[in-house]
This record gives structure tokens, sequence and C-alpha cells, in this order.
């Protein structure tokens, strides 16, 4: 079984992000790119697959421009054994990226794709339903837990009433979320192994300009402080002025 990870460069979560009025791209000058941290689960799920002898490949592929050459050379040290980038300078936006991945999926003959449940940068969360619905396989979002057998994965899903079960038929592809695992750290000897390893370059299936364009970026208004009442019947009173009650 071929196992296909989704992988997301993203700004470290860790690190602050400076945000100029007006300006259109972001201030990341001095902010490393990483793995999205949900993207980095279902890379750590897909390795546990092929060390328990149920996937014999784990292919990290990811859309974006060339300077991700660097997190797939760190999906490779975590454990892939082969890389894909698809090159792409223009804005990644999903449909674009579920194409790209849906054509990587078909190319690489995969009986299944993981990816994050969203990135951390946009918060998305529908790159994974869109490549679902391209290649018309069964999906499951916001996994927790999943257990594959043979011609089937099994999954529980976090949602607002509990956890939800189902069983998906192969091939499939599956949105990972917190709780599934804990992503090892690439060692030494392999991260150095990663560094002579190749990154198979592709282009997009239907190259295509961005459908949007980021007009500005803005830093969040200034909250007012608070104010203190002496009573609720101030308080009432104060609210009463706001024109917040009915």
């Amino acid at each position: 079984m071929r196992v296909l990870v989704a992988i997301k460069e993203v700004s470290d979560p860790a690190v602050p992000v400076h945000v100029g009025n007006g300006e259109k791209n972001l201030n990341r000058e001095g902010v490393a790119g990483v793995i999205n941290p949900f993207d980095e689960m279902a890379l750590e799920e897909a390795v546990r697959l092929r060390e328990q002898g149920i996937a014999g490949e784990v292919v990290a592929v990811a859309f974006g421009p060339q300077s991700w050459e660097g997190s797939l050379r760190t999906a490779l040290a975590m454990g892939a054994d082969r890389a894909i980038l698809i090159v792409s300078s223009l804005g990644c936006e999903p449909l674009e990226v579920a194409k790209g991945l849906s054509a990587c999926a078909r190319d690489e003959a995969c009986h299944l794709l993981l990816l994050g449940r969203q990135g951390v940068d946009q918060d998305w969360g529908t790159t994974g339903p869109m490549t679902a619905g391209i290649l018309g396989w069964p999906q499951a979002t916001f996994v927790s837990k999943m257990t594959v057998t043979r011609g089937f994965v099994d999954v529980v899903r976090e949602v607002d009433g509990g956890r939800h079960h189902l069983r998906l038929s192969l091939p499939a592809v599956i949105s990972v979320d917190l709780g599934l695992n804990t992503p090892r750290y690439a060692s030494l000897p392999n991260i150095m192994k990663a560094r002579g390893q190749s990154i198979a370059m592709r282009r997009p299936p239907e190259p295509s300009a961005p459908s949007w364009d980021i007009v500005s970026h803005a830093p969040p208004p200034v909250r007012s402080s608070g104010r203190r009442v002496a009573s609720v019947e101030e308080l009432v009173e104060q609210l009463d002025r706001a024109g917040v009650l009915p």
C-alpha cells in the first residue's frame, strides 16, 4: 500500500509575524518556514503504518514555491521514502492545491491520502474535502484515531456531540486532527541523509492565476479598557446607554 502525505509549509507558529497597515504581504523576515503541525501528524501516522508493515511506501508531496524544498527534506528526515514538489509560484488557493494533489494521487496510484485538517496560517480546512471530491474517494475529516485493515480504514472523528466512528473503503482521503499521535523529531543522521536525496519536481496539471487577490493586511483594532461599576443597577444603566439591551 502506498500512502501519500500532503505537506504545507507555514510560518513557525512560535514566532510572531509582523503585520503592517496596508501591506499586501506579511513581513516574515527572520521567521522560518516549518511543516504545518497537522501535516506533521499525518506524516507521522503514515510512517507508523509503514513500520507496522501495513504501508509499503510513504510519499510526501507539497504544492507550493521552490523554497518549500526545505520542508520536504524535513519530511524525508522524519521518515518519508520519497518527496514530490508541485512547483507553483502563484498563490496556492485550496482548489488549485486539490487539483494538484488529486493528479499526483492518480499518478502515484496511492491507496491512502493523508493531510492535516487545516493549515495554521489560513485555517481554511477545505483542501482535503475538495481533493476527495475531485478523486471521487470517500473521506473523513477531523480524525483523531485510525486503524487500517485489509481494504478498509476505521476512523474516529472528533465532532461537537462526541465521537463519530466511520469505516471507509480504500482508497480514501483522511484529514487528521489533534490527538492522533505525537510527531517524532528528525534525527541528525536522517537530516544529513535527507540533504542528499532527490526531490521530484512537477508542474501543476492546470496552471492558472488565483481567483482572489490580497488587498492589504492590518493589525486588529486596539481594545478599549474596561470600566468598573459600583452596582448592578449602574451596570444596567451603562448597558442601556450603550444600546446593547433589547
